[in-house]
């Protein structure tokens, strides 16, 4: 069975750090018969644990700026019931 890599892309400093070359024309029968005969090739860059921490950083800090948001707009939400 053929492996292919893809993106799990979170962030941009993750894109192109795993993709597959595919020997083949550019249309979607020769892309499949290259992937079915193996005519490929799997390319993975491994991230420096200093890009690592900081793109983990990155999701985290988003993740909790974005449940402060969601906590705000419910208190608000709330508030305004509350004045009515």
């Amino acid at each position: 069975m053929p492996l292919v890599g893809t993106s799990d892309c979170h962030v941009l400093q993750q894109l192109n750090t795993t993709y597959t070359l595919i020997d083949a024309e550019k249309d979607m029968v020769s892309i499949f018969d290259a992937i079915k005969n193996g005519n490929l090739v799997l390319v993975s860059s491994p991230l420096q644990m200093s890009e690592i921490v900081h793109i983990m950083y990155g999701i985290l800090f988003h993740h909790v700026v974005k449940r402060i948001g969601h906590a705000c707009r419910s208190m608000f939400a709330l508030k305004r019931r509350e004045a009515l």
